[in-house]
């Protein structure tokens, strides 16, 4: 009896949540494995950032790349080269000897995950018609919330009984199936409109966010003298400033700024920029207390971390009637401050809170989190213009992945400046843990201050009709 294969649009689906889950598994595992690392490495674990940061900021460097080169080489080929590169760039972290190596094979990484994200989405939009993306977009969902819930226990598996590295080479498998699935059953769609490429502003966007990340690791691990980082911070807002200039008279620039004459998806974007910053660095942050300070294993800091995104997964089927309920702009204004107040909470962690109430708090946080991260981006969505929308999302995806960047950056900062030490084995400072979480919070809060200037009825058919990604 022959088996049958099952339907095209189906394998494609199964590629596209491959190509997903490999991503997210391994931005979430990792978290759970930098103090492990930093030993490997001989580096401080705050130093460690750079790896997890230098992945972010290539993500949302070159995630409007993407686009220009799907539209230009076909969605297949893109696909297909995005996932190698990927894979490569999971090979060369796994055999890091060095920061600087390990640094670098994260950049790498991140240019992959940076076209395989968006072309993905894309090779989505234009296989399936559009009664069914509603369905389609939700069992994706599930996807990207299963892996951060089981990432952070896979990599905390990894690291205590096996090796960091291996946190990596679990792509190579992974990532081999979906090539052969790309080249195999996903056509190659080149589009008949395809602009040159704004490579001036690409040099201006990207020097001047790479600049401003450099400049802050260099206020935690001083790489340049305190003069010359206040002139890189200086000079990369000053480039950023020229890019805004230039892309407002610019047509087809990298990333179109007009859009941000809408007044309300600029709030919503600032908003969610400031929430993030706040918010981001809780994942890198949750590890190294649960590590440094309890002297818990990486798998017992992974299982810690996990209700979080168990919170995140139960809340997503409470979202829609929350928003229908509330509103957008009552919901956003709340939840900044829920949240902010939940994060000071978690400052008493370190203190030693017992592990029944840690587990709650981190739960209930991710409830919170959810319902905020979910109405911010149905939200951003639905206040682009039509003929503005492949920008708008390359805009939203873009931001996303830089103010988790900065978010990551500037905790360590905070924790580096309460710490007072660079010494790799200075034992960490539970008030400083704590200080930076009450700081993390204060920063959450404050964008509901932002979202304030939103209209009370923003939004209101979206609330009613749409399922909230």
């Amino acid at each position: 009896m022959r088996c049958s294969l099952p339907n095209p649009k189906t394998i494609i689906l199964w590629t596209i949540g491959c190509s997903f889950f490999m991503e997210m598994l391994d931005a979430t595992a990792l978290n759970s494995a930098v103090p492990q690392m930093a030993i490997s490495l001989q580096q401080s674990p705050i130093d460690l950032k750079v790896a997890l940061t230098s992945y972010l900021l290539s993500l949302g460097v070159f995630i409007p790349v993407s686009g220009w080169m799907a539209d230009r080489f076909g969605t297949r080929n893109v696909f297909g080269l995005a996932m190698i590169t990927f894979i490569l760039g999971s090979v060369l972290c796994g055999f890091a000897t060095s920061l600087n190596m390990l640094v670098f094979s994260r950049v790498i990484q991140g240019i992959g995950g940076a076209m395989m994200s968006p072309v993905a989405r894309l090779i989505l939009l234009r296989t399936f018609p559009k009664k069914d993306l509603l369905h389609i977009t939700s069992k994706l969902t599930m996807v990207t919330l299963i892996a951060p819930t089981l990432g952070p226990v896979i990599g905390g598996a990894i690291t205590t009984y096996f090796s960091w590295r291996y946190i990596f080479f679990i792509n190579i498998p992974l990532g081999l199936v979906g090539c052969y699935l790309i080249f195999k059953f996903i056509e190659n769609q080149i589009s008949d409109f395809r602009k040159n490429f704004d490579l001036l502003g690409f040099l201006m966007l990207g020097l001047g966010l790479a600049g401003l990340l450099m400049g802050l690791d260099s206020v935690t691990d001083p790489i340049f003298p305190w003069l010359l980082t206040q002139g890189i911070i200086t000079g990369s807002i000053c480039l950023l400033l020229i890019y805004y200039l230039y892309a407002n008279r610019k047509i087809h620039a990298v990333i179109e700024t007009r859009i941000f004459k809408s007044v309300n998806f600029t709030i919503i974007t600032l908003g969610g920029i400031l929430f993030r910053i706040g918010t981001g660095g809780v994942p890198f942050l949750l590890p190294l207390i649960f590590q440094l300070e309890f002297n818990h294993s990486a798998l017992c800091s992974g299982l810690l971390v996990a209700p979080m995104a168990v919170g995140m997964l139960l809340m997503k089927s409470q979202i829609k009637p929350i928003l229908r309920y509330f509103g957008f702009r009552s919901v956003l204004m709340f939840n900044s401050i829920v949240v902010g107040l939940l994060l000071m909470q978690l400052s008493w962690i370190p203190l030693g809170v017992p592990t029944a109430q840690i587990i709650i708090l981190i739960f209930i946080y991710g409830l919170f989190l959810s319902l905020q991260y979910s109405a911010i981006n149905v939200l951003s969505y639905s206040q682009i213009p039509e003929s503005q929308l492949s920008n708008g999302s390359s805009i939203t995806s873009a931001a996303q992945q830089i103010s988790a960047c900065f978010a990551i950056a500037i905790a360590a900062a905070i924790l580096e400046h309460f710490l007072h030490s660079r010494d790799i084995s200075h034992i960490f400072s539970a008030h400083a843990f704590r200080y930076t979480l009450l700081s993390m919070g204060s920063i959450s809060m404050l964008a509901a201050l932002i979202f304030y200037k939103l209209p009370q009825n923003i939004a209101e058919n979206v609330a009613k009709g749409t399922s909230p990604v």
